[in-house]
């Protein structure tokens, strides 16, 4: 396929249409007051859905999967939390609210409508409730899916580049999304992805905005160093991270502080300076979280049996500096998208189970449970060493029962039994010094016996030629000491014999 001409039929899309990108930006959603009234977006009440079981939890409220009674259309339902009746309905749920009515493209979420629920009701009285479409996947619940081993390169490279339509129609609109990770992209059983959860999307501006977003596995350097100006760069270096988590099946850089995530980043990515990120010294957690040694730059190394193209693409999206990374435009327009293989087509997918994040955390706690329970059982009959010249714990115990129930007379029993040892290992090393004895002394005899028949040889030898009878003694002679030999041995086997009995 021609590069050239497929670039020219993306840019000709449009979601990827300049006119588009200079529309109008909306108002600032701060204006809305906190007195707002739910109802007039709401044309059913909550009685006519039924519930069907918990799907996760969002940004600002919990969701749950849901039938409706008439026409059987599944649907994911979320309710808002409440703060509380005097500060009126949220502002994010609000803010939420209004956002997804702008962004109506096939890679995000679709809001259906809002539904309150009746007060009369004990359950969930007051709550408002915002219906979606059901999507039966996400992407942390199929990596974490046991029978799936891994994800081809063209369904990766498909996934991600929904992630970027989808993501560059929200920055086209001027806003940001915030909250980037796979349990917030939804996949179909058509295998179309959808951004989900805008509880934390805000529109852009230049200064003002807080840092404490974006789930700590994904987020950005700046945003840990607590930058309060940034830009849809912290969207892209959780789509880096994301990308690099279904290439590894299991997350980059998985921190459980924010110290600890940023030492993570340093150890990747390297350390800042002057020549990859000058900015970084004007934050203001800086001097709090600098590294705390020098890190080279390995993203490269780490990656390189992926290929150039992924290489080259994570290298520019988990880039320190936020002004040099790719915008979801340009990433959209990088080799590693029009390269073979090239990038399954969505209905070309595999069917999975429906699985979403929450039956992955149960997965892992049932699992987990059940490695405790092996533990423990194994702990329960193992035996605890017992510390040099340590007696046994009934012996301190003059009278009375032990904690765990022991009479007196176990006690005296488990005494004897101890004392009945000593004396058989008393006895044995009696035997083996016995033994010791025995070897020691038919050593002596046999020594004793050569010695003497040698010196009889060497004394008559001179009359070896004169008596005929002499060779007769001489045989005799050797003949006893090959007697006195073989009793030796015989000796010898016995003690062997008797030191392991």
């Amino acid at each position: 396929m021609n590069n050239t001409n497929s670039r020219k039929r993306l840019l000709d899309n449009k979601w990827l249409n300049e006119k588009e990108q200079k529309q109008q930006i909306p108002p600032k959603l701060q204006t809305i007051p906190k007195k707002f009234n739910p109802e007039q977006w709401s044309s059913k009440n909550y009685s006519l859905f039924r519930k069907i079981k918990d799907l996760g939890l969002g940004s600002y409220g919990e969701v749950f999967l849901s039938e409706n009674i008439k026409t059987r259309e599944r649907v994911a339902l979320k309710r808002v939390r409440m703060t509380g009746e005097s500060e009126g309905f949220p502002l994010t749920a609000i803010r939420e609210i209004k956002l997804l009515q702008m962004l109506d493209h096939q890679n995000v979420v679709k809001l259906k409508e809002v539904v309150t629920n009746d007060s009369k009701k004990t359950e969930g009285k007051g709550s408002v409730f915002m219906v979606f479409e059901y999507v039966e996947h996400d992407l942390a619940g199929l990596i974490d899916l046991p029978n799936v081993r891994k994800f081809t390169l063209p369904q990766i490279k498909c996934y991600i580049k929904q992630l970027l339509e989808g993501l560059h129609f929200c920055h086209s609109k001027n806003v940001l999304h915030r909250d980037i990770k796979g349990a917030n992209l939804l996949v179909s059983k058509k295998g179309v992805l959808k951004i989900a959860d805008f509880g934390l999307a805000r529109i852009a501006r230049d200064k003002g905005l807080t840092d404490r977003v974006v789930t700590l596995w994904y987020r950005s350097p700046e945003l840990l160093l607590g930058s309060s100006s940034y830009d849809s760069s912290v969207d892209m270096w959780s789509v880096g991270c994301v990308l690099a988590e279904l290439l590894l099946r299991k997350p980059l850089l998985p921190g459980k502080k924010e110290y600890e995530q940023l030492e993570l980043i340093w150890s990747l990515c390297g350390t800042p300076d002057q020549n990859n990120w000058d900015g970084a010294k004007k934050l203001r957690y800086f001097q709090k979280f600098k590294p705390k040694k020098s890190y080279p730059r390995v993203v490269r190394e780490k990656f390189q049996h992926f290929g150039k193209e992924v290489v080259d693409l994570l290298d520019n999206l988990l880039s320190l500096d936020p002004t040099k990374r790719m915008t979801a435009h340009q990433t959209l327009d990088h080799e590693f998208f029009w390269t073979d293989p090239m990038p399954a087509c969505p209905s070309s997918l595999p069917n999975y189970p429906d699985t979403h994040e929450l039956d992955s955390k149960k997965r892992r706690e049932a699992l987990h449970q059940v490695n405790n329970t092996n533990n423990n059982n194994n702990n329960k009959y193992r035996k605890k060493p017992r510390k040099n010249n340590e007696q046994p714990y009934f012996l301190h115990r003059k009278c009375g029962r032990r904690p765990n129930g022991k009479s007196h007379h176990f006690i005296k029993t488990q005494q004897f039994n101890l004392n009945q040892k000593n004396n058989n290992n008393i006895n044995l090393h009696h035997q083996k010094n016995q033994n010791q004895n025995y070897r020691h002394i038919n050593h002596q005899i046999f020594n004793n016996n050569t010695n003497t028949k040698i010196n009889q040889l060497h004394s008559h030898n001179f009359k070896h030629n004169q008596n005929p009878n002499l060779n007769k003694n001489i045989q005799f002679n050797h003949n006893n000491h090959n007697h006195n030999q073989k009793q030796y041995f015989h000796n010898k086997n016995q003690f062997k014999k008797d030191i392991h009995f």
